[in-house]
């Protein structure tokens, strides 16, 4: 499971603002204060509820493990962690935002440009946040 953290909480809110907004870029949806306000949230909630049900960094881990300690590994192991994340937070943010109709059009719609923008994201912060783990352990030297 997730270690909870307030660093977890910011990641989780971060990454829940880029996918709203990509997919309201990417669906058309015109962009206001409410709407993505709602939709945020809606994203945050799911993503915070797949970490409580879910072992999804396990499964991510043993799905890496043929590929051994390698950089290779690392950058699988995002990839399917994310990839696990993206198809639930993105269905059920599809399902919300269309009510069920057309869900499979839509989703498979703004499902590959979600995954995308998302990996990228999780690869960024996953740069940042081991760049200020080293940082933080050379300065306790």
């Amino acid at each position: 499971m997730v270690r909870w953290s307030a660093v977890t909480l910011v990641i989780n809110l971060v990454i829940a603002c880029i996918i709203n907004t990509t997919a309201m870029l990417v669906s058309g949806t015109p962009i206001s204060f409410i709407p993505w306000f709602m939709g945020t949230s809606s994203a945050f909630c799911v993503n915070v509820l797949i970490q409580l049900v879910i072992p999804v960094p396990d499964l991510a881990k043993r799905a890496a493990q043929p590929l051994g300690e390698s950089m290779l590994a690392h950058a699988f192991e995002l990839l399917v962690t994310d990839l696990i994340y993206m198809i639930i937070m993105s269905a059920s943010m599809t399902a919300l935002a269309t009510g069920g109709n057309h869900f499979v059009e839509a989703w498979l719609g703004t499902f590959p440009i979600l995954m995308a923008v998302s990996y990228v994201t999780v690869v960024v912060i996953d740069v940042v946040m081991g760049a200020l783990m080293r940082a933080q352990a050379q300065k306790q030297q």
